[in-house]
């Protein structure tokens, strides 16, 4: 009896070892890594000029942002964009959900303004990251609002005018 109850456990256990792995080799980090990307557009044009999508392209973007140093601002009166910086992340997987399923989904657009160090931070519906960036920036949760504006250090706006 006991004989058969360790050989039944060592079937299942091979049977969900084996219907874990999806055939891709991935390891668990590798299934776990969100893929990111950042659209750059020129003004309010609707096609980007350019994409980050390697993560040392990324972080030194979050990096230049330098967003501990941002102060709550407002738009300036000849207020011309010059720029748009649209923050995308895949959507979380779900049960069940192939990786070659997932789409990119939309965190926040930033827009920076011509001769200017001001930017309008427009938080996208990705719920979780909005409540980060909420948190992140010390902004009131009980405002409706999902669009801030934000006086930024002068080096973080020649940084993102530099990437347009």
């Amino acid at each position: 009896m006991k004989k058969k109850l360790i050989l039944l456990a060592a079937m299942a256990c091979i049977l969900l070892i084996g219907c874990a792995s999806d055939g891709t080799g991935d390891t668990a980090e590798e299934q776990n890594e969100k893929k990111q990307e950042i659209q750059i557009y020129a003004g309010n044009s609707d096609s980007p000029v350019r994409a980050l999508d390697d993560p040392d392209d990324i972080e030194d973007f979050i990096r230049n942002l330098d967003i501990g140093n941002w102060e709550k601002g407002s738009v300036p009166e000849d207020g011309t964009v010059s720029g748009q910086f649209v923050l995308m992340s895949e959507e979380t997987r779900k049960l069940g959900q192939r990786k070659e399923d997932l789409r990119m989904e939309e965190l926040c657009r930033l827009y920076l303004f011509e001769d200017s160090s001001c930017v309008r931070l427009e938080l996208g519906p990705a719920e979780s990251f909005s409540q980060f960036l909420e948190q992140s920036l010390s902004l009131d949760s009980t405002d409706s609002m999902t669009d801030y504006v934000f006086q930024i250090p002068e080096e973080s706006a020649e940084a993102l005018q530099s990437y347009l």
